[in-house]
């Protein structure tokens, strides 16, 4: 798959669901079903929040660092559940933190409701199946992360960061919002050597940067930094 067909994505539906993860694998016909069994939340930027077990929320717009315990900080956007993995193993992911990086709107479904869907409808049960593996999937990939280059590290850090920031409506490519410090701790760097990665991107033309923002100018040039296996 290319780079813009991994990086990208939109919505559907008269309601807009996000086109991918969760929501991505529901057929259309389910999606009204789906929404009425939940209420809608928004969330603004910097607010950490942790779930009980009881409600799985289902993101369709912003983006969210999800991390605690052992595992590597992850990065949730549009289409996602946080709370998947308690639906399987009460409480097993309720010691996550999840710190909204960008204002944050999602659809928040009681646990039983979702659980009880699933069984009536097996077109849920199979996509609630599918979203937890990529989960997974992804977890491993990012724990995996800590084996490239910095640079490598970076340029696969902002090919995530573009895809869960045009979830939220921002230009494709672009990556706002976000400080050094910050994108070092996702990938176990320290801030001088993102800084020196992204001089050295912005050196060959890859990215130009700013205040707080990034534009990817070529995206093939910068996914050619990143071994194939990391392009989910």
């Amino acid at each position: 798959m290319s780079a813009q067909g991994r990086f990208s994505y939109g919505h559907r539906g008269v309601r807009g669901l996000p086109d991918r993860g969760f929501s991505g694998e529901i057929p259309p016909a389910l999606e009204s079903e789906l929404i009425g069994l939940s209420h809608s939340k928004s969330f603004p930027s910097n607010t950490i929040i942790h779930l009980a077990g009881d409600a799985v929320y289902l993101l369709t717009r912003g983006g969210v660092i999800e991390e605690g315990g052992n595992w590597n900080p992850l990065l949730r956007g549009p289409g996602d559940l946080l709370g998947d993995i308690d639906l399987y193993e009460r409480h097993a992911g309720s010691h996550f933190a999840r710190t909204i990086m960008l204002r944050t709107s999602c659809l928040v479904i009681p646990a039983f409701r979702l659980r009880h869907f699933a069984e009536q409808r097996p077109e849920i049960s199979a996509a609630l199946h599918s979203a937890l593996a990529q989960h997974v999937l992804r977890l491993g990939v990012w724990r995996a992360v800590d084996r490239l280059s910095s640079l490598a590290r970076t340029a696969w850090l902002l090919l995530e960061l573009s895809e869960v920031l045009c979830g939220w409506g921002c230009p494709a490519g672009l990556v706002v919002g976000v400080n050094q410090a910050q994108m070092a701790q996702l990938v176990g760097l320290s801030r001088a050597s993102v800084e020196n990665e992204l001089r050295t991107l912005r050196g060959a033309g890859v990215i130009s940067t700013a205040y707080r923002k990034v534009q990817i100018l070529d995206r093939d040039a910068l996914a050619a930094n990143i071994p194939t296996e990391f392009m989910m």
